[in-house]
Parts: C-alpha cells; sequence; structure tokens
C-alpha cells in the first residue's frame, strides 16, 4: 500500500498492511473537489524537487499539505498519511482492487 510521508509529502511503498500498521498513519477522510492532486502528480513531484533538492510538500495540494503538516498527521504524531486520491494509482488495476484501501481503524488508535 502507498502512504505519503508527512514531512515530505513523498509516496512510499509499504508491501503489507502489517509493516504499515506497525508504522502507524492517518486517514485523510475529505469531500472531493475538481481538482484533486492524483498518485501521478504526486510521484511527478517528487521526481522534479529531488532534482533541485526541494520538498515536494511544499508544491502538493492545500488539502494535502494541511492534512500533513498543520491538522492532524504530524501534530498527533503521525509519519504517514494515506489520502485516496494520492495513495491509489487509478490506472493500476492492482491497486484499485479492495488491497489498496487500508481498512477502517479506530479514532485515536495507531
Amino acid at each position: 500500500m502507498w502512504l505519503l510521508s508527512t514531512d515530505r509529502g513523498e509516496l512510499h511503498w509499504f508491501p503489507s498492511l502489517e509493516k504499515a500498521r506497525l508504522e502507524g498513519y492517518a486517514i485523510l477522510s475529505h469531500v472531493w473537489d475538481e481538482n484533486e492532486q492524483t498518485f501521478q502528480e504526486t510521484q511527478a513531484s517528487s521526481k522534479t524537487c529531488s532534482r533541485f533538492l526541494l520538498n515536494p510538500l511544499w508544491f502538493s495540494c492545500p488539502k494535502v499539505r494541511e492534512a500533513c503538516k498543520l491538522r492532524l498527521a504530524q501534530r498527533c504524531g503521525y509519519k504517514w498519511l494515506w489520502n485516496d486520491t494520492c495513495c491509489i494509482d487509478k490506472t493500476s488495476s492492482s491497486d484499485l482492487s479492495a488491497g489498496a484501501f487500508p481498512p477502517p481503524v479506530r479514532v485515536g488508535g495507531r
């Protein structure tokens, strides 16, 4: 499963749900806008920023930036964030399978 790092907004692959759970992650629940940041845009931003030693989170959409830094994830101690628009490659049939979506977790739990 793909998760965003809350400090840089970069996608990282976790080979199993168990590994992701051990690390702990927040889930961004939101209403979709017309211009949501996609998986491909997130990957492209990371690649471009790495060439210029920039933080891709600075160039993320406001919703992702706020979820990572201000509102929830980092403030609550999470290093990882799952967001359906950024963490699912909608061009990949395997990502669109049920395994790409994290199961619900209790609020406040890790």
